[in-house]
């Protein structure tokens, strides 16, 4: 690779990484991945999931349709999953951004 285009990757790399909303969203990411808590979520809701699947068809499909639902919200309203999917929003927006103005 061209040294020249290296260094201006490096660069434009490490102002990316710089930004707020990039430092905001890798530091929810950690927190998240680190937090028993949203483990504990996270598996409720694959377990919920997995009975509602194999409630189909049976009298306590709706029941456990609304177990799900319920332990879906919470998990979905959980401060950390809120800020975390709101800042992946702008980030979206932020590369969505870039590749306009590169296809430009």
């Amino acid at each position: 690779m061209n040294n020249e285009l290296k260094e201006y990757l490096d660069s434009f790399i490490e102002k990316f990484l710089s930004l707020k909303e990039v430092k905001q969203y890798l530091s929810l990411k950690s927190e998240i991945e680190n937090s028993n808590e949203i483990k504990e979520l996270s598996s409720q809701v694959a377990k919920a999931q997995k009975d509602l699947a194999l409630s189909l068809g049976k009298s306590s499909y709706q029941d456990k349709k609304k177990e799900y639902g319920q332990v879906k919200l919470t998990y979905d309203t959980h401060p950390l999953i809120t800020n975390f999917n709101v800042i992946k929003e702008e980030i979206s927006s932020l590369v969505n951004e870039l590749v306009l103005n590169l296809k430009k």
